[in-house]
């Protein structure tokens, strides 16, 4: 009499027990129309065929969260690089510029988030459905902008308004939006499926 079905294969027989180490374990005897059996256990197989047919979806999300840690160290170092370069160089301007350049950290950061804020705004606006309401749009847009121009009013108040990188003058406002982009681009793409 058959329990369950796996394509081809067939349960005979469910198997519980206690293993040498006293914990609870299982093993499920599969019969296939040919008359092939086959022992499975917790993480094994014994027949590659049934084995492939039973842990697909198994190794499709190990292979996702793979991917996905890797994908969250990649994405946490290039932030991290970026407010690196920041705190450094707002370190070396304390003494030419004053304690005011940590209001102007505090302008990267709101501006940072205000762009973070803005590509995912925008992605609404252009991806989502009609039904979505256009004021509730306009509310996010309005609430992203006054977080990048405080973000602007803070980098200006602070006095430290740009960043040598090798050869480069970089506005800090300009790199936080770029790095708002980034940040909101590196989300999508941690999350993004197989």
């Amino acid at each position: 009499m058959s329990l369950s079905r796996t394509g081809d294969w067939q349960i005979v027989m469910y198997l519980d027990g206690v293993d040498e180490e006293g914990k609870m374990t299982y093993q499920h005897i599969y019969e296939h129309k040919d008359g092939r059996k086959a022992y499975v256990g917790p993480g094994y197989c014994s027949d590659p065929d049934l084995e492939w047919i039973l842990f697909q979806k198994d190794r499709a999300r190990n292979l996702w969260n793979v991917r996905y840690a890797k994908r969250r160290k990649i994405s946490l170092y290039l932030i991290f690089f970026a407010w690196f370069i920041i705190l450094v160089q707002g370190a070396i301007a304390i003494p030419s510029k004053g304690a005011w350049v940590i209001i102007s950290l505090l302008g990267y950061w709101l501006t940072q988030i205000g762009a973070l804020g803005f590509f995912n705004n925008f992605r609404d606006l252009i991806i989502k459905s009609p039904h979505y309401l256009s004021e509730k749009k306009f509310l996010h847009f309005l609430i992203v902008i006054c977080f990048i121009s405080l973000g602007h009013c803070l980098i200006h108040i602070g006095k430290f308004h740009s960043l040598s990188i090798l050869f480069l003058e970089i506005p800090v406002l300009w790199f936080a939006l770029f790095m708002g982009i980034v940040e909101g681009t590196l989300d999508k793409w941690k999350d993004q499926e197989i």
